[in-house]
């Protein structure tokens, strides 16, 4: 998980339409995707994004790693782990605000 500002909206015309999300910060979000192959786990956080979290005592430190393809300034970045309890409440958390930002983008409602 990484957060950060990223431009979404609709792609094509009347017939087919895509939604979709475009920026640095989906890029950054991907890679830390990516990234739970290598550390056999689940649920990455972005140094960035662990800073937003008050449960600081429930993550683990995974250190800096460097992201290709980004560059010097935002190319390497701490990542943590959840401890599993809380990776559970939060991918809930999660997937009810995404479910809210679509409703509230579909309704085309300014938050």
């Amino acid at each position: 998980m990484h957060c950060g500002e990223i431009v979404t909206g609709n792609i094509g015309n009347e017939i087919r339409k895509q939604f979709s999300l475009a920026g640095k910060n989906v890029i950054i979000a991907a890679r830390i995707e990516q990234l739970n192959k290598k550390f056999n786990t689940q649920f990455i956080l972005s140094g960035k994004f662990a800073n937003l979290l008050s449960c600081k005592k429930q993550l683990i430190n995974l250190g800096k790693l460097k992201l290709k393809g980004l560059g010097k300034k935002s190319g390497c970045i701490k990542l943590f782990e959840l401890y599993q309890l809380y990776r559970d409440i939060y991918l809930f958390l999660l997937m009810k605000f995404v479910e809210l930002s679509f409703i509230l983008f579909k309704l085309n409602i300014n938050v």
